[in-house]
């Protein structure tokens, strides 16, 4: 009953990701590019943007995030979200590239803010030992609204189109900006700045070690892997002749089982955890290396469904791990930097990726999963042999 009760319990942490996930959008995102002209190649070469913009500014926002407070610099994060939306939708009118490149550097901006902070709130205003639970329910909670979202989509894009589905979203976003001025203080806030500025010259020395190197390189493959499921899930499908009219029911399918993450992570003990974050890296690896090899209709779905389960329970282990080596190090009072620079290595792997696959984009982006996924089943070994980072 406990457990119930903390699964369906929301706070305004919780309503903020759940209005976040309210991307009516998100089913024909890829849609709203290559209908104003945008190729393939060119939506390859905004995210590497994307990806540069976070890169330049994930250490700067990272240290505003510790001298504001966390709960400051999500604000402003929510801020620049609604922004990025309503320049997404200026561009999509206009058939703008302009805008639409403004637009990458405004959502950029937007996850700067949020990058790392959001990690370090939680872990600043949660008990530690229920971090990871927690960190998978704010991520349910977006995920119920981007299933909500999934759902209605089909009604909105029929009346109104894709300016419909933009403007429902920035409403949601809208929402979210006001729900974020309720989250709860941190605790110790006014000791915070003081403690940012000791220590300043040790904060890349104490990120360059291989542990941390190892960090970067697991992140890095799992964004790269959300990448090609939030924009190219639907090329499968149509591949072995299934009608992209199916992909909703999938969507909303693997959205249902992602829900399952936080029972399942409340369910581990810290021993489980090691064996369950290599189990998770390896299965994904395979699990893309089978999307872009075989082509059974069953299996390919059924891939397709538990896939983004078993990479965002990798993705919540992980987090765990970022914070506990900020508290190794004695850097707490500067977790969010500290994530940041965590996060820029990711970035960098990410920039180089995305520019690749812009090239490699005429041999099919079914490749692009091949790579990954040998990737991240090279790197579930490897974590066996170096031992996983959970302790």
């Amino acid at each position: 009953m406990k457990l119930q009760n903390r699964i369906f319990k929301m706070d305004n942490l919780d309503a903020v990701s759940f209005f976040n996930g309210l991307v009516f959008f998100s089913p024909v995102a890829l849609l709203v590019r290559t209908e104003t002209g945008i190729s393939v190649n060119d939506f390859f070469v905004l995210q590497a943007l994307l990806s540069i913009c976070i890169f330049v500014g994930e250490i700067p926002t990272g240290r505003l995030s510790d001298k504001l407070g966390h709960r400051h610099t999500l604000i402003l994060s929510q801020l620049m979200l609604l922004f990025a939306r309503v320049l997404l939708l200026a561009a999509f009118i206009n058939k703008s590239m302009v805008l639409f490149v403004i637009e990458v550097f405004a959502e950029g901006l937007a996850a700067c803010f949020s990058s790392g902070t959001q990690s370090a709130y939680i872990y600043s205003v949660e008990p530690k030992d229920t971090f990871v639970s927690k960190t998978a329910h704010v991520a349910n909670c977006g995920t119920a609204g981007f299933v909500i979202s999934t759902i209605t989509y089909v009604f909105i894009y029929k009346f109104y189109g894709i300016p419909g589905l933009l403007v429902a979203t920035i409403l949601a976003d809208l929402a979210a900006v006001i729900t974020s001025f309720g989250l709860r203080r941190e605790v110790n806030t006014d000791k915070r700045q003081n403690c940012v500025m000791a220590g300043k010259c040790r904060t890349f020395k104490s990120v360059c070690n291989i542990k941390t190197v190892w960090i970067i390189v697991f992140l890095a493959s799992i964004n790269i892997a959300y990448v090609l499921i939030n924009f190219f899930f639907v090329e499968k499908p149509m591949e072995i002749d299934i009608s992209e009219v199916y992909m909703t029911p999938v969507i909303l399918g693997y959205s249902i089982i992602q829900l399952s993450s936080e029972f399942i992570l409340n369910k581990m003990k810290t021993i489980e955890k090691n064996i369950v974050f290599v189990c998770s890296f390896f299965l994904a690896g395979l699990m893309l290396c089978f999307l872009g090899l075989l082509s059974d209709r069953i299996v390919i779905v059924a891939i397709m469904l538990v896939l983004p389960l078993v990479i965002d329970i990798s993705t919540y282990l992980l987090d765990e791990v970022q914070n506990k080596v900020v508290d190794e190090q004695g850097n707490d009072k500067r977790r969010a930097e500290i994530i940041s620079i965590f996060n820029m290595g990711v970035n960098l792997v990410e920039i180089v990726f995305l520019f690749g696959s812009a090239y490699i984009a005429n041999l099919g982006t079914m490749v692009c999963f091949i790579v990954i996924g040998i990737t991240m089943i090279l790197l579930g070994n490897l974590s066996i042999v170096f031992k996983p980072f959970i302790n």
